[in-house]
């Protein structure tokens, strides 16, 4: 079974939030290649980022960085066992 990921879900996986801990040891329990995320949660990912900013909870390396695996190089790619496409 495949689940959707939430950019939510993505945002407290990918930066230093209060659940940060709990969500990447809950999505490292789950069967690798069972989480999916469409491309608009991508957009949507980055969009997130960019709000914490100017408050300086991210720099802009650190939002690169948690942006790196989506870059749009492959139509499908996998990071941290969460694989998504362009569809």
């Amino acid at each position: 079974m495949i689940h959707y990921l939430d950019t939510s879900l993505l945002v407290a996986a990918l930066t230093r939030k209060v659940r940060t801990r709990a969500v990447q040891c809950r999505l490292a329990e789950q069967e690798s290649g069972s989480r999916a995320i469409i491309y608009r949660v991508v957009t949507e990912l980055s969009a997130a980022l960019s709000v914490k900013l100017p408050s300086k909870q991210l720099t802009a390396l650190q939002r690169a960085d948690a942006l790196s695996p989506f870059d749009g190089s492959a139509c499908a790619a996998t990071t941290g066992g969460i694989s998504w496409s362009k569809k």
